[in-house]
């Protein structure tokens, strides 16, 4: 449909207008966002079903077994077995960059993601994160459209720096991001010179 000024409108599948999508529904400022946001979940969810092989972020990694050992005792703060001092456990580690698709380069300035599946006596545990502790966008609206400036642009395949810039320049929230990412950080030595932040929300529960 046309808008204001017989300008395009942005519209949901469903055909009904949707004047913003750049942010998200939340419960105050600083609040929860809200499952009743369908615009979100709808843009989200199209983004989680695209199968374009280029546009697929972590797709470049390099992985490892190992095992966790717990050296310290930190019994006071949870209960979990394989969180108790002199506790073994078995693990897979997969390291990635964002950008980098199958074929990319190990070596690009770009983040790098990891993730952990830990084979605990009570289940597994998985862990992702990345090697900077903060990201490019706060709002989880803006996701989807900060992926498709940085990855291959579907009809000329190739990566657009305007793009991404355009992009930037317009999210004033990216700029902590993307000094990180110009910096040494950007290009670690080795994947033993990387840093790493747990990219969800948990909790440690102890035996009280």
């Amino acid at each position: 449909g046309a808008g204001a000024g017989g300008c395009p409108m942005m519209t949901s599948t469903a055909g009904a207008p949707w004047p913003n999508n750049q942010d998200t529904k939340t419960a105050g400022s600083r609040g929860p966002v809200l499952l009743e946001d369908y615009q979100l979940i709808e843009k989200l969810a199209h983004q989680n079903r695209e199968r374009i092989p280029e546009r697929t972020v972590h797709a470049k990694g390099w992985g490892a077994f190992g095992r966790l050992k717990i050296t310290g005792d930190i019994s006071k703060f949870t209960c979990a077995k394989c969180l108790q001092k002199g506790k073994e456990t078995p693990l897979l580690a997969r390291f990635s960059t964002v950008a980098g698709e199958a074929g990319g380069a190990d070596l690009e300035r770009d983040l790098r993601g990891f993730s952990l599946k830990m084979y605990t006596e009570e289940g597994n545990w998985d862990m992702v994160g990345n090697n900077t502790p903060v990201f490019f966008v706060r709002d989880p609206s803006k996701f989807p459209d900060f992926i498709h400036a940085l990855k291959r642009h579907p009809v000329t395949h190739q990566r657009s720096p305007t793009a991404l810039w355009d992009f930037w320049s317009l999210s004033p929230e990216a700029m902590h991001q993307i000094t990180i990412l110009m910096s040494d950080r950007g290009l670690p030595a080795s994947l033993v010179n990387m840093n790493g932040y747990g990219s969800h929300t948990y909790s440690l529960w102890n035996d009280k």
